[in-house]
């Protein structure tokens, strides 16, 4: 039961607990997050504006996240192609960001589905429901099953665990924003911006 001042906040995968404070989200803690928060300062220090600001600890042993406030994209029209470009540049802009990420010595992470490879640290659940979009500031929200993956598994779209959509075999492996794929089989980014949860 949220205390006076706390709000609850719903949806998402993670979301028993979690309430909002003022300017604040309070979530519970868990084994990732020493990890995840030092990942978010990362972000937050290499300039990524795409990505929620950890601010610690409370006096109850939550992680305190920024508040950000919008609409989750799931709940608004399918992207355009201009702003499918804009998500594949923010996608790609995160994975460079995390290139420099030098995880802790002890790092602990809670992905649930193994990834194809360990190239970099990624989201995990780059959907539409973890898209808050506020005017010009577009936010990946729910960090929580980040870890080592790659961008080919990562890039752009939600895991079949999580979504009724498919990869699809392209007959390129360019997506829009982002750049050239590693392999030519890629989840496709437009399937992800309609796709409902």
């Amino acid at each position: 039961m949220p205390s006076d001042g706390e709000h609850l906040l719903a949806g998402g995968n993670v979301a028993a607990g979690v309430v909002r404070v003022g300017r604040t989200v309070r979530k519970p803690a868990t084994a990732a997050t020493p990890a995840v928060g030092a990942l978010l300062r990362h972000l937050t220090a290499a300039g990524f504006d795409a990505s929620p600001r950890h601010l610690g600890m409370d006096e109850a042993g939550r992680q305190v996240l920024e508040f950000v406030p919008g609409v989750n994209a799931h709940l608004r029209p399918p992207l355009d192609m201009s702003e499918l470009v804009r998500l594949g540049g923010d996608i790609r802009r995160l994975h460079d960001a995390t290139q420099t990420f030098d995880p802790p010595a002890d790092a602990t992470w809670d992905v649930v589905i193994k990834a194809d490879r360990d190239d970099l640290i990624c989201h995990h659940d780059l959907a539409p429901w973890n898209l808050i979009r506020d005017g010009d500031r577009w936010v990946f929200i729910d960090f929580d099953g980040a870890g080592p993956g790659s961008g080919c598994g990562t890039s752009g779209t939600p895991r079949t665990a999580s979504s009724p959509c498919t990869p699809a075999t392209t007959s390129t492996s360019t997506v829009p924003g982002y750049g050239r794929w590693p392999t030519a089989t890629a989840w496709t980014i437009t399937s992800a911006a309609s796709c409902p949860r």
